[in-house]
């Protein structure tokens, strides 16, 4: 379960990884847990495992150093 901050609500969402609330709220945090089956459990496990390389700052790692030393150099 993610906090619905912007970005990582459309990640979550985008990529199936698990579930946001609506609101900032522990109460809206705890309906969105309770409504969790052991099914989709494994689900978002599963689709976490698949698209972590993608996800990974690793794989942006290179881009953002190579436009820092554009910018520097």
């Amino acid at each position: 379960a993610f906090w619905p901050y912007p970005v990582i609500k459309r990640l979550t969402e985008q990529y199936k990884l698990g579930i946001s609330p609506d609101e900032f709220t522990v109460a809206s945090m705890a309906e969105k847990l309770n409504s969790l089956t052991p099914d989709k459990i494994s689900e978002y496990k599963f689709n976490s495992h698949r698209n972590a390389l993608l996800l990974s700052s690793e794989t942006e790692k290179p881009k953002l150093l190579k436009l820092v030393n554009e910018v520097l150099f």
